[in-house]
């Protein structure tokens, strides 16, 4: 089945989504080891019909060798990359619970703090009432033992409960909760959402810079052996071995 790349890239051509495995497996070493025996029959003085051929077969098998190899390593690549993936949404699932708990969390605490803050109000608002009616029935305002400031304020009763005073302190505290939980609750997704991009973009990164590694070793830096092979192979005949 063709498994499709989780990170498009054009490094990773659709045609490598699964490179065919062959039957002969080939590795940077097993490559390495064929390229020093063919060094070995360039290193030869002069020629024959026998060493031409064994010369041409060993440029040829190293070209198959090479193109074998890319696909192999893309293979491996790509097996890596399943595992990564697998792991990675493993996490995912196991991380979105948690983060789940967390969220049910911050709203189960600010909820505790409003009915906390709502609780707190009604006691105060009834304080306030006892004390206003105490101030009127015992005739306080002439009282010098009370300051005149409390006084005031204790004969105010629609200002110790209304918007200047018990109430409008009361929906000022309501409001920093609920603009507090708004906050924390953002910056608990905004974590969240940080731990899993992160997570998979450095799988991209990874992918990418191996794919890049594939290609540098296949398409540069062996090229440049096959390419120095087919220049002597096209020499003429008797010139003095080559020193690698």
């Amino acid at each position: 089945a063709i498994v499709t790349h989780p990170f498009p890239s054009p490094l990773l051509p659709p045609s490598h989504a699964h490179a065919r495995m062959h039957a002969r497996t080939y590795t940077p070493n097993s490559f390495n080891a064929a390229a020093k025996a063919a060094k070995k029959l360039f290193a030869q003085r002069g020629g024959s019909t026998e060493l031409d051929a064994q010369r041409d077969e060993a440029i040829s098998s190293l070209r198959e060798g090479n193109e074998a190899l890319h696909e192999q390593l893309l293979e491996i690549e790509m097996m890596q990359v399943d595992q990564f993936i697998a792991a990675i949404d493993s996490f995912e699932a196991t991380y979105t619970g948690m983060h789940g708990t967390s969220v049910e969390a911050i709203s189960i605490t600010f909820n505790a703090l409003r009915e906390l803050a709502t609780g707190w109000t009604a006691e105060a608002l009834e304080i306030a009432s006892e004390r206003h009616d105490w101030f009127v029935a015992e005739n306080l305002s002439e009282s010098d033992d009370l300051a005149d400031e409390l006084k005031a304020v204790l004969n105010d009763k629609e200002g110790m409960e209304g918007l200047t005073g018990i109430e409008g302190a009361a929906e000022a505290r309501l409001s920093f909760l609920d603009a507090t939980e708004e906050s924390v609750a953002k910056a608990e997704k905004a974590a969240f959402n940080a731990v899993l991009n992160a997570l998979r973009e450095g799988e991209h990164r990874r992918n990418r810079q191996r794919v890049n590694e594939v290609s540098h070793l296949v398409h540069t830096i062996n090229q440049e052996l096959l390419d120095k092979l087919d220049k002597l192979n096209n020499a003429a005949e008797g010139e003095e071995p080559i020193i690698w």
